[in-house]
């Protein structure tokens, strides 16, 4: 066989074997990305009355009293600004984390002026959450 012959096929045995290898290597992510769909899909919905209760949120404004529990919140709840000097935090929290977050070391109020900005996707109409906004954030 002539040496031209031989380099030839060799380069074409590469180059096949290139491509092999990627398409090798793109199945293998797409494997790996498909195991992944539970982890990127949405919950199913519960039943209704669960999820009422995970729909009702409230925006908060905390006043902690030192690092270590705002270190605390931070991994329990949904943060939003943070003004270190005024010790002092915006949150959105659910109407459990509101009741259990009730303690005498933390000052804890509602934040009227957010909550009827983000009035839709608070879900105002929940009686407990209008309960509180009456008696927290009188109409002006």
């Amino acid at each position: 066989m002539p040496m031209e012959m031989w380099v030839c096929q060799r380069r074409f045995l590469l180059r096949l074997t290139n491509r092999v290898l990627a398409v090798v290597w793109v199945l293998a992510m797409a494997v790996m990305i498909s195991s992944c769909t539970p982890l990127l899909m949405t919950p199913v919905a519960q039943s209704e009355g669960s999820v009422a209760k995970t729909e009702g949120r409230l925006i908060v404004q905390i006043t902690y009293p030192t690092v270590d529990v705002l270190n605390e919140l931070a991994g329990e709840l949904d943060i939003w600004e943070v003004d270190r000097a005024a010790q002092t935090l915006i949150a959105r929290i659910t109407l459990e984390q509101y009741t259990a977050l009730r303690q005498p070391d933390l000052i804890i109020t509602l934040d009227c002026a957010k909550m009827r900005q983000y009035a839709q996707q608070n879900n105002l109409s929940l009686p407990d959450i209008a309960k509180l906004m009456q008696e927290e954030c009188p109409e002006k």
